[in-house]
């Protein structure tokens, strides 16, 4: 490890627009990509070729990161404390204990151990693809612990001693007043002080006597191999991106006396780039980790394993938890001295170093789109770092171009404030009444009269088994459930002309796990799609519907019901990768856009008032029955100023929504005078329609199914329906694609 030398200076500089057109030209025109052959190695030799690079190098290649305290030491310090006074007192206490800090990548503990040193009150995870660098990271702390007990017990050691001798002096027949006991314990101190700087001086220089040896012998390497060409220039090249992440780290073993350290509670081998759901590589309970550390670690994957990386971070991480990161930009010096020597290319900004492992050059909307475009973490900070580094002592000149990016797990609850606070932004995101402009005519009119996703009505043969939800108010879990169940099988048709025949999914798990529902007491599908987002849902074979929501709940949870490590074991789980209700927000829904959505992607949920009329309903044999019965008294005036809303509607019952039609009607069997447009004949009446399938079992309506009057907002139905989109990004539905199993 170099120290950072006197000589070396530090500024910032603005990399102007001809510097990076003149960089690009170098990077284009010095492209030379590796063999696929060479390629397929390399990636599966990732973990081996990291083993040998510290192996090698040991502790003396990279630099111990001291900016991690100036660049993220609020967050360390301040965390999130303040939170919105409806949020559950448990969660604030959870969140007043203990911060666990998590390093993926944490290499031999170069920002590890400053960490450690610094906050005491934090726990620490150290995680690494090599085991070199987990048991090198491990020796060093144990020399760093007991280096740091050694000047405890010298500090106790002299403190008693010199009080000792104060005492036997001070003992002979001498009355002390106040004034000069003052005098005594003040020198008492001053002698102590001087003592234990002695002390601490040998010691350290005891110690330097070791490690400054490695520090020049690894210096005089570096010089030679700047002067040496082919096979060592590959070690120039890890120079390059390596030791020149940053010139103003010291060495960790300038301890001056004693101090508290954090607490190393655990570091193990994991290959962090898995998949989500592959349980091996377990590292802490999910939803346990405060702070998730990314230093120099997310560019030294390939590419399209970093979606990996993040689900992972997701999955360990504390609602509003952060992901602090730092790593390379584009057009960084290191990338410029990659093309001049042309170095090998894997990809377009991915680069195989001389030692065989890999490192990329970000750019800053690369990240924003790997963290927040699916909606699991809200940008906080998202910026280049660019410096001059001037190293008068080797005569050189780096201009190098980092970034800094800090995001957290989207919170529910804390405070605009509070968030402000912490994030020093100055504008503030309104919730509420909001809507996107209404579905225009010329696409109004390309809708068709009738569609539907199959029902008893427009087919013959049409049967399904309709979940009937008996005692239990889980219509909010089924008719979620059965949405998300068909846009997966219409999803996979429309994406890849596969036909795929998709499991039951577990409506008890959304009874049984969801912490945003209450159980048979009843629920959202909005919260359904959220709890789905987050946690997934489980194939029915692993929970069956038991009319109840007192089961045990056998779904990863997360600190909500902290399951056991051997019962993490079920693969087949299913993602929601979207979920709202339709047009943007409750009370701005309209048949329109309704109707647009169930023709695009799939059935809907809606929410009605289910009065008792709706219990006459059983075993009806007419086909062309339509229900139109208003419910009394139960609409009332919108409660933002906007045209277009709807207004609050008291609702109380779930129900899918999976087409629409109009006929003639009778108009004797019509008993809503408003219903829709008169035909010529006064006898008959024009009657717009959705298709409903309802959770009560077959025998209600007409096998499962009723026509429920369309256009007029009837019961609500219209007020405030939701989507639930699947996601074939994560999960068993990715297995499904890359495994080819689609029938």
């Amino acid at each position: 490890m170099r120290a950072f030398f006197d000589s070396d200076i530090v500024i910032n500089f603005t990399l102007s627009e001809e510097a990076i057109e003149k960089e690009k030209r170098i990077i284009e025109n010095n492209k030379r990509l590796v063999r696929d052959c060479q390629r397929d190695k390399l990636l599966c030799d990732v973990k081996k070729n990291w083993d040998k690079f510290y192996n090698q190098y040991k502790t003396n290649f990279f630099k111990d990161r001291k900016w991690l305290k100036v660049e993220f030491d609020h967050i360390f310090k301040e965390g999130l404390k303040n939170y919105d006074e409806t949020i559950d007192k448990s969660e604030i206490r959870k969140n007043e204990q203990t911060k666990l800090v998590l390093e993926i990548g944490c290499g031999v503990g170069n920002s590890l151990i400053p960490l450690l040193m610094e906050y005491e009150d934090c726990n620490f995870i150290g995680i690494d693809f090599s085991k070199h660098a987990i048991n090198f990271l491990n020796d060093k702390w144990e020399k760093l612990v007991s280096i740091n007990n050694k000047l405890k017990y010298e500090n106790m050691t002299v403190e008693s001693n010199m009080k000792d001798k104060y005492e036997k002096e001070t003992n002979k027949n001498v009355e002390l007043d106040g004034k000069f006991n003052c005098a005594f314990e003040n020198s008492l101190n001053d002698i102590c002080q001087k003592e234990i700087k002695n002390k601490n001086i040998l010691l350290e220089n005891n110690i330097n006597d070791g490690t400054q040896n490695n520090n020049d012998n690894n210096n005089d390497n570096n010089d030679n191999n700047n002067n040496n060409n082919n096979d060592n220039n590959n070690n120039n090249n890890n120079n390059d991106c390596h030791i020149l992440e940053e010139q103003n780290c010291t060495d960790i073993y300038e301890l001056k006396s004693y101090k508290k350290f954090g607490n190393l509670i655990k570091t193990c081998v994991v290959d962090i780039t898995s998949s989500d759901d592959d349980n091996s590589n377990f590292i802490c309970e999910y939803g346990s980790v405060d702070i998730i550390l990314l230093i120099y670690v997310l560019s030294a994957v390939q590419p399209d394993k970093m979606i990996n990386v993040i689900n992972n971070c997701y999955k360990y991480l504390k609602k509003g938890g952060y992901v602090l990161l730092r790593d390379y930009g584009l057009y960084d010096l290191t990338q410029v001295r990659f093309a001049i020597k042309k170095e090998k290319n894997i990809s377009e900004n991915f680069y195989v170093r001389g030692d065989k492992t890999f490192v990329y050059f970000f750019k800053t909307e690369e990240l924003h789109d790997l963290f927040c475009k699916n909606g699991q973490f809200e940008e906080v900070q998202n910026k280049y770092i660019t410096r001059i580094v001037k190293n008068r002592k080797r005569n050189l000149e780096m201009k190098r171009i980092w970034f800094r990016f800090s995001n957290l797990q989207k919170i529910y609850g804390s405070t605009q404030t509070h968030l402000r606070d912490i994030y020093g932004r100055s504008g503030e995101r309104k919730y509420g009444c909001r809507k996107r402009d209404i579905l225009n005519l010329k696409i109004r009119l390309t809708l068709p009269k009738q569609f539907s996703w199959g029902d008893p009505f427009n087919d013959e043969n049409f049967e399904e088994n309709v979940d009937d939800q008996k005692d239990c108010g889980s219509c909010y879990s089924i008719s979620s459930v059965y949405s998300l169940e068909r846009r997966f099988e219409i999803l996979f048709w429309k994406k890849y002309k596969k036909k795929v025949n998709m499991p039951r999914l577990s409506h008890q798990s959304i009874l049984s796990c969801s912490p945003y529902n209450q159980g048979c007491d009843g629920g959202y599908p909005f919260l359904v799609g959220k709890h789905m987002y987050e946690y997934g849902i489980i194939p029915e074979q692993y929970m069956h519907y038991e009319n109840n929501d007192y089961n045990n709940c056998i779904m990863d949870m997360g600190n909500y019901n902290h399951l056991n490590k051997q019962n993490r074991n079920i693969k087949e789980i299913y993602y929601v990768s979207d979920y709202n209700y339709i047009n943007g927000c409750y009370e701005c829904t309209n048949e329109y856009e309704m109707m647009n959505e169930i023709i695009l992607n799939g059935p809907i949920v809606a929410a009605i008032n289910a009065t008792s009329e709706l219990l006459n309903f059983y075993n009806i044999e007419d086909k062309n029955v339509v229900y139109d019965i208003l419910p009394k008294d139960t609409h009332q005036v919108c409660d933002v100023p906007n045209k277009g809303f709807n207004g609050w509607q008291q609702t109380n019952h779930a129900i899918n929504i999976v087409g629409w039609g109009e006929q003639i009607i009778n108009q004797d069997k019509i008993k809503n005078d408003d219903a829709n447009n008169n035909n010529n004949d006064n006898n008959h009446k024009l009657v717009k329609y959705w298709i409903i399938r309802n959770t009560w079992g077959k025998n209600w309506g007409y096998k499962g199914y009723l026509k429920f009057q369309r256009g007029i907002n009837l019961a609500g139905i219209e007020s405030q329906a939701v989507y639930i989109d699947p996601d074939f990004s994560r999960g068993y539905p990715k297995n499904i694609l890359q495994s080819d199993s689609l029938e």
